[in-house]
């Protein structure tokens, strides 16, 4: 029978993650991941044991820096950073912590909230890297900025002026507060947004403080979801003012805890903690009847603990793949096209192993990183694509996002010992077979050229 590969090249808005900040994750009971390779490996050294979200930074190089769950901060090393004890968080509070750098300096701030609304609010802490021999001080902590705040908060950065928005919400009404970051520091100022419905009550009391608050990659949409209410809204967010407009309310999902978009934000995935239903909604068009009318229910994140919880928290990945936590388990689920409709994402319940490392509710977030960039920025940046089933038996599916439109690709695939087996040359968009029936099973490495640049390589398994 003949073997092919089947490349789907996808062109999009040319947004990106410039660099490597979000290549490590450290979460659950000490599970992590390694973006930095051509696939993912899981690390077993981190020092989480951690309910719900933690978050983590590195260095544009995809060096780890330092990680938190919402109490306690660790440094690159794995030990407690100086000062990184008694963080007025919760590692129980659902989007528990989000670190932020301050752009163009060595300073972060660590954004943390409290479980179930409760008293300690909404705080921000400062750690200040140039500190302990580069191993990083947590400087400035407990920092209230209001309280009762819901168990949410996201990020994004804002290329056109080198800066960050920081959202949350309030409990008890329905206001979003977005600060935003610069160089010169933090605003305590928010930009207010009143829309949306009222995040307050649930059963048991303060249950509505839970779901996820997630930006869209191309930083056009927000997405939040109301645990107990089992609503799913969505925003239009103003990368310029700030501000949230145009709410889209959907009712009806009771138990909803994560959300998040597809890369090119036509998709909009949630989880359901207490059934492990993962539904899929098409945005291409905006009306509240169609999105809920295209829903559709792509896999089960399961998990086999008796205590009834299963798919927690989504998390897109530098690879553009989602990442689904799935209660006391040691695999995470995974979405790995999720641009596609219904079975085409391709879900994976047993998609990610954690090297016997186990997941609870929550993954590891930072800020959504994009930057607006010309073709020469682009083909000299490392372009992460997807790449499955893997390994390959009848075909395989290839999906590059980033793409100079109307240039023709290379496609190379050369064995394990580097000797080139063939080359495609072919035009982005639409869908291209690869005919790869006369290369004999074994390991393989897949690399894209555009205009004489490597956009980026991955390695494949084909077995026969």
């Amino acid at each position: 029978m003949k073997r092919i590969v089947t490349l789907i090249l996808i062109t999009w808005s040319m947004t990106m993650y410039a660099q490597k900040e979000a290549n490590i994750w450290f979460f659950g009971d000490n599970a992590g991941i390694d973006f930095n390779g051509a696939l993912p490996q899981p690390l077993s050294a981190g020092q989480t044991t951690s309910w719900d979200n933690t978050s983590c930074i590195s260095d544009s190089a995809g060096n780890l820096l330092f990680y938190t769950d919402g109490e306690t901060v660790w440094n690159k090393n794995h030990f407690i950073m100086n000062n990184g004890s008694g963080l007025n968080g919760s590692n129980m509070g659902g989007q528990c912590a989000l670190i932020v750098p301050r752009p163009s300096s060595g300073l972060y701030y660590i954004f943390t909230v409290d479980i179930f609304a409760g008293a300690q609010g909404f705080n921000y802490h400062i750690v200040d890297m140039s500190q302990q021999a580069g191993l990083g001080s947590v400087v400035s902590k407990n920092n209230l900025l209001f309280s009762p705040s819901t168990e949410k908060i996201d990020a994004i950065y804002n290329p056109a002026d080198n800066s960050y928005w920081v959202i949350t919400h309030i409990w008890g009404n329905n206001h979003f507060y977005c600060y935003k970051i610069t160089s010169a520091g933090l605003n305590i100022n928010p930009v207010v947004s009143n829309i949306g419905s009222a995040y307050s009550g649930g059963i048991p009391s303060g249950y509505n403080s839970l779901g996820q608050m997630t930006f869209s990659k191309d930083g056009t949409k927000l997405v939040s979801t109301v645990y107990s209410d089992g609503l799913v809204e969505i925003f239009d967010f103003n990368m310029s003012t700030g501000q949230l407009s145009n709410p889209r309310l959907m009712s009806g999902f009771q138990n909803v805890l994560g959300a998040a978009f597809s890369q090119d934000a036509s998709k909009l995935y949630i989880a359901i903690w207490k059934t492990d239903n993962v539904y899929q909604f098409d945005l291409s068009i905006d009306s509240v009847p169609v999105i809920l009318g295209s829903a559709t229910i792509i896999g089960h994140a399961t998990s086999g603990s008796s205590t009834g919880y299963k798919a927690g928290y989504l998390q897109l990945g530098p690879d553009n793949k989602i990442y689904i936590a799935r209660y006391e388990m040691n695999h995470l689920a995974v979405i790995n096209n999720p641009n596609e409709a219904g079975a085409n994402c391709y879900f994976v319940n047993n998609g990610f192993s954690l090297n016997n490392k186990v997941c609870f509710a929550g993954l590891c977030r930072v800020p959504v990183k994009i930057i607006t960039t010309g073709d020469e920025d682009l083909l000299q940046a490392t372009a992460h694509f997807s790449l499955f089933p893997n390994p390959a038996c009848q075909q395989c599916s290839f999906h590059f996002p980033f793409m100079v439109p109307g240039e023709t690709v290379l496609v190379s695939i050369a064995n394990a010992l580097g000797h080139n087996c063939q080359n495609n040359q072919i035009m982005p968009g639409g869908n291209h077979t690869v005919d790869i029936s006369n290369l004999e099973q074994g390991c393989y490495f897949v690399s894209v050229q555009q205009k004489g640049k490597t956009l980026g390589s991955q390695k494949l398994i084909i077995q026969r």
